[in-house]
């Protein structure tokens, strides 16, 4: 016969968080508690964790599986996209992320393999929640890869009352490298696939063509490019014998979307030189 019980949750010293069913008709035995907690000691002394390998104290990881994209308005005309994150389960926000620049939106589109400004603007007033509305769930956005997010709770949430402070803080998206995310505009475009052409007979054979230099093609002056697109990136690595990495970071901190080539230049010089005074 199955006994019955109840769910307790308890928590070891070490962090470790232990989910006891309790019997209900019979009495759960000091002897039986102490032998429990002294197996969890063990446990910890064997070299278990109470943290997964890549976490960090207090942060917690969440499989991301639809997002929503809001924006915020700010006072000097510009505007801040908006993520809300959900679970696959999940019918309610998991986590509300604001790409406040460049870095912030080429990691978000490396982690999910979604184009920021390929996803529609949900206008309404805060967020969705999701399969409850089918003219709303339009907004609602499955992720092309399987995103991963690190997050803390945040100690200033107080409660479920609490309309001033989010519950959860967004850390970091796990596994996502920063020498990669400049990288992320071009391994995420669209690719369509090519119409099948018809059988032709063979075409005279041609001189071969000289090979094509991997050289950069050079700047054109007084043109403005992307700011952390791949095509000045890769000229200002070829120029400075820099990591693409390093350049991004720089060029990441200098306002607006797009630069000329001899001004982004100057931009990680003078970076550069900033970090071996």
């Amino acid at each position: 016969m199955t006994e019955n019980y109840a769910l307790t949750h308890l928590y070891h010293n070490s962090g470790a968080k232990i989910d006891i069913p309790m019997p209900v008709d019979t009495e759960f035995s000091t002897v039986a508690a102490s032998l429990l907690y002294r197996s969890l000691d063990n446990l910890i002394a064997a070299g278990f964790s109470v943290y997964a390998p890549s976490l960090e104290e207090g942060e917690q990881l969440e499989q991301i599986s639809y997002i929503v994209r809001r924006e915020k308005a700010n006072g000097d005309g510009s505007i801040t996209p908006i993520i809300d994150l959900y679970t696959q389960q999940g019918n309610f926000r998991q986590l509300g992320l604001y790409l406040n620049t460049d870095v912030d939106e080429i990691a978000f589109e490396n982690a999910t393999g979604l184009l920021i400004n390929s996803l529609p603007v949900y206008e309404g007033e805060g967020s969705i929640e999701r399969g409850k509305n089918p003219k709303l769930d339009k907004y609602v956005v499955p992720t092309a890869r399987q995103a991963k997010v690190v997050f803390k709770l945040n100690p200033r949430w107080e409660g479920e009352g609490d309309k001033k402070h989010a519950k959860r803080m967004f850390v970091r998206w796990e596994g996502v490298k920063p020498d990669k995310q400049e990288q992320a505009h071009q391994t995420l475009a669209p690719v369509s696939t090519p119409a099948p052409v018809p059988a032709q007979a063979p075409a005279p054979q041609q001189p071969k063509a000289e090979p094509v230099s991997s050289t950069p093609v050079p700047p054109t002056a007084g043109k403005e490019y992307p700011k952390l697109g791949g095509e000045l990136v890769g000229m200002l690595a070829h120029t400075t014998g820099l990591k693409n990495s390093v350049i991004a970071q720089a060029l990441a901190k200098h306002p607006g979307k797009t630069i000329s080539f001899d001004a982004a230049l100057s931009v990680v010089t003078s970076a550069l030189q900033q970090a071996e005074a």
